[in-house]
């Protein structure tokens, strides 16, 4: 057998024909390989058996042999494809689960028990009622009977989990149905998604919307996707009517060019200020709008994000202020707007309440005292006085309304639209503010909202998908991406709870900011899943880099020797031309090779027959 075996087989046969000769009993050698003449390699399944004389002394030995190499390839083949499907299942960020006809869970991934707050042994066998309210088991048996009886997937949203600590968390349901080899229903499988944080959101959202002294409405594909009931009341109209309309089926038809052409310069970045047009009420009335537009992505589309508000009273008091000088005093004292009269030199010689209340001084600290500079932010005031002196050589040739930084009493910073007149012959100006500075607040959260992650204050993936499609399109090449996976989130997760698994994700999003550049994107991709984009860095710099990272770590690791964080890594480098998604595949593939030998490391010995014994069902 030394022939056509390998010295490690004949070996292993040796012993087991001399326990054939020594006890008589039969015995089976099991899988092992034959070399043939031509190198290719057989697996063969022999039984052995003692051959004896007619006296009964042993001679030899005979048996019988199967070729198994089939057997054993398609058995390798499907290891392999239940660890890619285990692999797939264990990083997705949406749980998955599998149920009988009864509703007990027979199967789920590790997600799925982050989600319902439950240890995988203890959820597998339970039925889905014993972690839902009565009311939601009812839904769900529902959409379970109607996936049954048609064969189709359903879904069911918005539904509560109740976890064994209380916590409840909103999420949605997809379901399809399960079947034998003959085609028989024997269950069902599916998706559940955790909305909590996304349906908090927009109940964030929604609150400040509609509480806000702004119109807020979002656009979408030329419909209104969402408007306050603010701005709806604009035209008299209620939300619901507005809803999937045409924004511009409420303009003026006047103003319809000059606002599509306003917008695109402001979605564009090349507009800054405010501009104004009329909308019509459902009685035929017009009001005067100022609006500002923002580019935002919802729901993985890009949309608009438009705020505004009536400044209907203010342009009528504007012409009334043209109408008669006489009047000046008790118009701006009436206005509810924040009003003064400004002289050709800056000087204020007229203010009203409401300016009094912005600015922290009372009006006799101001009028004929103070200069409009003094309450201008330095930053401002260059383009301001321009924009005076330039006014004064005709009313067209300055802006007529703009943004700035007013600066009050004690150095209070305030965001204000400001709306200016002159008036013919005098040298005078009518300036009416007004205070956007909680608008300001709201558009710059939004913003933030939009592109960062919620836990770690990190790039979230939708911004860096975006970005990373930019640079793709750009001309900074080399790009490098980097993928991380913080290892052990889950065991920390089931033996110190979620904030100490939370924990552990904002210190690893703090050491990955100090490694990184600035210009680098460092952003949180998935659960326990970072990424960074390294704009025109080559592979030798992004080597170096993730040295930098592991040394941090390392120093990072001695302050917190009770949890210490462990980052599995990887790399990938593209040059002009390369799809940066394809770049981000390979960084992934070679970090999940780096969990996989930690694993390995770390894994103890065990024979063939105790692993598979051990192996954790599918």
């Amino acid at each position: 057998n030394r022939m056509y075996t390998t010295p490690e087989t004949a070996h292993r046969m040796s012993q087991i024909f001399r326990d054939i000769y020594r006890t008589g009993t039969p015995a089976r050698i099991a899988d092992y390989e034959v070399i043939l003449k031509d190198g290719s390699r057989k697996i063969v399944d022999m039984f052995a058996y003692l051959l004896r004389d007619s006296k009964g002394n042993p001679t030899g030995f005979f048996g019988l042999d199967r070729d198994v190499t089939e057997r054993i390839q398609t058995e390798e083949a499907l290891r392999k494809s239940e660890e890619r499907y285990r692999t797939i299942l264990d990083t997705i960020e949406d749980g998955y689960y599998e149920v009988d006809l009864a509703g007990n869970l027979t199967f789920c991934n590790d997600s799925m028990c982050r989600i319902a707050g439950i240890s995988y042994e203890e959820l597998v066998g339970m039925n889905n009622r014993g972690y839902v309210s009565q009311e939601t088991a009812k839904k769900m048996y529902r959409v379970f009977s109607e996936t049954y009886r048609t064969g189709k997937p359903a879904e069911l949203t918005d539904y509560e989990i109740i976890r064994p600590d209380g916590i409840r968390r909103i999420v949605g349901l997809s379901t399809a149905l399960l079947r034998d080899s003959e085609g028989t229903p024997i269950g069902f499988c599916g998706i559940v998604r955790d909305l909590t944080e996304r349906r908090r959101a927009e109940r964030l959202y929604q609150t400040v919307s509609e509480q806000s002294f702004a119109g807020i409405y979002v656009i979408r594909k030329g419909k209104f996707l969402y408007i306050n009931a603010r701005a709806a009341g604009y035209t008299d109209h209620t939300p619901e009517e507005l809803m999937g309309k045409d924004p511009m089926s409420i303009v003026h038809p006047d103003d319809r060019k000059a606002l599509k052409v306003h917008a695109r310069e402001m979605l564009k970045g090349k507009r800054k200020s405010f501009y104004e047009y009329r909308m019509i009420t459902k009685t035929g009335d017009i009001r005067w709008i100022i609006e500002t537009v923002t580019p935002i992505f919802f729901e993985g589309e890009p949309a608009t994000l438009g705020s505004s508000m009536d400044i209907t009273g203010r342009k009528r008091i504007e012409e009334e202020l043209r109408a008669s000088e006489i009047r000046y005093r008790t118009i701006i004292e009436n206005t509810g707007t924040a009003m003064l009269i400004l002289e050709e030199d800056t000087t204020i010689s007229m203010v009203n309440s409401g300016l009094e209340q912005m600015v922290g001084y009372r009006a006799a600290e101001i009028e004929g005292k103070r200069k409009w500079t003094e309450f201008v932010a330095q930053s401002d005031l260059k383009r301001m006085m321009e924009y005076h002196h330039a006014r004064r050589k005709g009313p067209d040739s300055a802006p007529s309304n703009y943004e700035f930084k007013l600066i009050g009493r004690h150095g209070r910073t305030l965001d204000v639209f400001l709306t200016v007149s002159t008036i013919t012959e005098t040298g005078q100006s009518v300036v009416s503010l007004i205070d956007i500075t909680e608008r300001k607040g709201i558009e710059e959260n939004l913003r933030y909202m939009g592109t960062h992650d919620g836990l770690t204050d990190l790039y979230n993936r939708t911004f860096f998908e975006v970005e990373m499609a930019r640079l793709e399109r750009g001309r900074v090449f080399p790009v490098s991406i980097v993928m991380m996976d913080l290892d052990g989130l889950k065991e920390v997760n089931d033996a110190q709870g979620h904030r100490a698994g939370d924990e552990l994700l904002k210190r690893a999003a703090r050491v990955l900011c100090r490694a990184f550049r600035k210009e680098d994107i460092v952003a949180r991709i998935g659960g326990d899943e970072f990424a960074v984009i390294l704009p025109g860095t080559d592979a030798l710099v992004t080597g170096e880099t993730i040295k930098r990272v592991r040394r941090s770590l390392a120093v990072h690791n001695k302050d917190h020797p009770e949890f210490p964080l462990n980052l599995s890594i990887g790399s990938a480098t593209g040059e002009k031309g390369a799809l940066l998604a394809s770049i981000q595949g390979k960084a992934d593939k070679l970090m999940y090779r780096e969990k996989m030998l930690k694993k390995k490391a770390d894994r103890p010995a065990t024979s063939w027959a105790n692993s598979a014994g051990q192996q954790r069902p599918l």
